[in-house]
């Protein structure tokens, strides 16, 4: 896939995000479900335990963007890295039903990402969506939160079941939480 240009820049220069980014965050009230929704909750709630922003304390490591050497070979990088199996999540992890997402889950992530060759764990969030680095990481993330939902990690959020099936509202669910992140970087 070719490089995305590092001049296309994610903001204006005053600050606020391109009309694009509120124009699309319309598009999508119209068609995702509501940020408050099962569904969100367990993407976002996943993807803030394998950024590590659910912590006490949180680092400020998931704000990191990541080195241009690393941006490169993400760049060379294909979509079947992320075709090899990964370690379930141990069912000790899930003995108590509740919204927190188990650390084990952050670690296989890590461990995926390791055995892939991915170069890092964060969001490239000078970059737009579509980069070639965030595109992986997010099919990574959402990789994760299959394996999650196979291993009933997120009994405790009631999920329509159907919502869950559609890749493309889940792509579209965590889209938005990049956005919404994108802005507060």
């Amino acid at each position: 896939m070719a490089a995305q240009s590092s001049t296309i820049p994610s903001f204006q220069k005053n600050g606020k995000p391109h009309a694009g980014v509120c124009k699309l965050n319309s598009l999508y009230s119209t068609v995702l479900p509501k940020s408050t929704s099962p569904l969100c909750r367990s993407i976002y709630s996943l993807t803030q335990t394998l950024l590590e922003l659910n912590l006490k304390i949180p680092s400020n490591n998931w704000m990191q963007t990541p080195s241009q050497d690393h941006l490169n070979i993400a760049d060379s990088l294909l979509d079947s890295i992320l075709l090899h199996p990964i370690d379930p999540v141990p069912p000790t992890a899930l003995t108590k039903v509740s919204e927190r997402i188990p650390p084990i889950c952050r670690i296989l992530f890590l461990r995926d990402l390791e055995r892939a060759n991915f170069p890092g764990w964060t969001f490239a969030w000078d970059r737009p969506w579509e980069s070639q680095w965030n595109q992986l990481l997010s099919k990574f993330i959402l990789k994760h939160w299959q394996n999650a939902s196979c291993a009933g990690a997120f009994k405790a959020f009631h999920i329509n079941p159907n919502n869950s099936l559609d890749e493309i509202l889940r792509i579209g669910i965590l889209h938005r939480w990049f956005l919404g992140c994108q802005e507060g970087v």
